[in-house]
C-alpha cells in the first residue's frame, strides 16, 4: 500500500520571505485605515450631537436642526402629534438599542420632527405616547367641564 502523499512546500521559502518582509507595512496600513475610520465615525457623531438638538417637554417637542448661520427651528405640540414611529435601519441599531424617533401631525406628509440616534427609542417613544394621550385626555376634560354649567 502507497499512500498519498502531500506535497510539503506549496509555496517557495523566497516567497515566504518576500511577504514576510513586507508584513511591517501592510500592519501599519491596516492600523491607518482603522485609524481614519474611527475618525470619521467620531465626527460623524459629533456632527449629529451638535448638528441636531432636540427638547422634549409635557408640551410639545421643540428641534433646532442646523449650525449657526443654516439653523432651523421646529416646534410640534403634543395635542397636534397624530403618528409616532421608531425606526431601526440597521442589525447594528437594534443591537445598541439606537433608533430614530419620528413624529407626525394630520395633513403632512413625512416626519415634522426625526429625532435621530436616540438610545432606547421605543421607550421614547412609548413616553411620547403617554405624553399626547394625557394632553388629549386633559383638553377632553376641560371642554366637557365648559360645556357643563
Amino acid at each position: 500500500f502507497i499512500a498519498p502523499t502531500l506535497p510539503l512546500a506549496i509555496v517557495r521559502i523566497e516567497t515566504l520571505d518576500s511577504v514576510n518582509a513586507q508584513w511591517p507595512r501592510l500592519w501599519d496600513d491596516i492600523a491607518l485605515l482603522g485609524m481614519v475610520l474611527f475618525t470619521f465615525g467620531l465626527a460623524r457623531i459629533l456632527w449629529r450631537r451638535y448638528y441636531q438638538r432636540s427638547v422634549i417637554t409635557n408640551d410639545g417637542v421643540m428641534q433646532s436642526v442646523g449650525i449657526i448661520f443654516n439653523r432651523r427651528l421646529s416646534e410640534v405640540d403634543m395635542s397636534n402629534v397624530h403618528v409616532v414611529d421608531v425606526r431601526q435601519p440597521h442589525i447594528l441599531h437594534m443591537l445598541l438599542n439606537l433608533g430614530t424617533v419620528e413624529l407626525s401631525t394630520p395633513g403632512s406628509s413625512g416626519a415634522d420632527v426625526a429625532i435621530v440616534d436616540v438610545v432606547a427609542p421605543r421607550r421614547l417613544a412609548a413616553f411620547i405616547r403617554d405624553q399626547v394621550s394625557r394632553v388629549r385626555r386633559h383638553q377632553q376634560n376641560t371642554s366637557l367641564r365648559g360645556r357643563n354649567p
